[in-house]
């Protein structure tokens, strides 16, 4: 979006005065905003007036995203390898610990990897970041009802342990901790709602310049084709369809409200252009016995003025990730200030 000349202010009466602007409403355009009255106003005088979305529209959609995000349970955790003789990659690690998982709990791993709706797996594997002492790492996410089989997912990565990776089988050692929102260590083993995720950069969130960056392949699809330049409105469309995923159906008619909200906010908000190449993935396919391409996108986008009510739902996006391939650890965002 472009901005705008303001135009000039005319004063409406007092009375009118003070009712708008408990609506957040400027005599003046908004920087960066909508190019025209909204008409939401109804019957009260035009006056060349703009509601500003900063004072009334970021409090209201930013709540509505968090109250949907709050019944999302995420338990996240950091494992630590130990592989010997072996470089694992989030797909060899996946497969050993899902064929673990299989052989000792089939209703679990159907849980986990087929829940009944048949949209969504209720976890993510991605690698972890590059610490000192703490390399390799991945970290194993868990969403809602894989939470409740816990237990039976870590007697697997032990299983998973045992019968070794790589050609020769060799046996491998993890140790974890769980992570807290803001991914740092937790000093309890429990879950927490995506709506506590923290939002990475100081700041009043809505106004601080951001990019959002995928440096891992992202593959967001559009009447079946790959997005090679995807804009915010092709990002926030698929966070919301994950989002949907994720909530309870009790939940689904309000959060489509919420997701074209959202759109809407998509297209307002300022953004540069997408920078960024293709980057593809590749993982072994046990019923092809063979490796498939996973084709993917690599870039960023900066935000100059801000993320506006959208915040919340690029702070989910980053444990979520968006697209296909996030059983991999695809689609991962960060958001870094700009």
């Amino acid at each position: 979006m472009s901005r705008r000349e303001p135009v000039a202010k005319v004063p409406p009466e007092a009375a009118t005065r003070r009712a708008l602007a408990n609506l957040g409403v400027k005599g003046r355009q908004a920087h960066g905003g909508l190019g025209q009255p909204d008409k939401r106003l109804g019957g009260l005088p035009n006056h060349n007036l703009i509601v500003d979305p900063r004072r009334w529209r970021i409090p209201m959609l930013s709540d509505a995203i968090l109250d949907h995000l709050r019944h999302i349970r995420v338990l996240p955790r950091r494992l630590v390898l130990c592989a010997p003789g072996v470089e694992p990659t989030v797909p060899m690690l996946r497969g050993a610990w899902g064929a673990a998982l299989h052989r000792t709990d089939p209703a679990a791993y159907a849980n986990v990897f087929g829940p009944d709706d048949g949209e969504l797996p209720l976890y993510l594997m991605r690698a972890g970041p590059p610490i000192p002492r703490e390399s390799p790492c991945i970290e194993h996410i868990l969403f809602n009802g894989a939470i409740e089989c816990d237990l039976s997912l870590l007697r697997a990565w032990m299983q998973a342990c045992d019968a070794g990776l790589g050609p020769r089988r060799d046996p491998f050692f993890i140790r974890g901790y769980t992570l807290d929102p803001a991914g740092d260590r937790s000093g309890t083993d429990s879950p927490w709602p995506l709506c506590d995720a923290a939002y990475p950069v100081p700041g009043q969130a809505e106004f601080v310049p951001v990019r959002l960056a995928f440096p891992l392949p992202l593959r967001i699809l559009r009447a079946g084709k790959l997005v090679a330049a995807p804009a915010l409105p092709d990002i926030v469309v698929s966070i919301t369809r994950r989002v949907g995923a994720l909530l309870h159906p009790s939940f689904h008619d309000s959060w489509r409200q919420v997701s074209r909200d959202c759109l809407d906010a998509s297209r307002e908000i300022l953004t540069e252009d997408w920078v960024g190449g293709p980057l593809d993935a590749w993982r072994w396919s046990a019923s092809q016995q063979a490796e498939v391409q996973l084709r993917g996108v690599a870039g960023a986008m900066e935000l100059p003025d801000g993320p506006g009510p959208l915040w919340p739902l690029l702070s989910a996006a980053s444990w979520i990730h968006l697209g296909k391939g996030t059983v991999f650890g695809m689609g991962q965002l960060f958001i870094e200030a700009c």
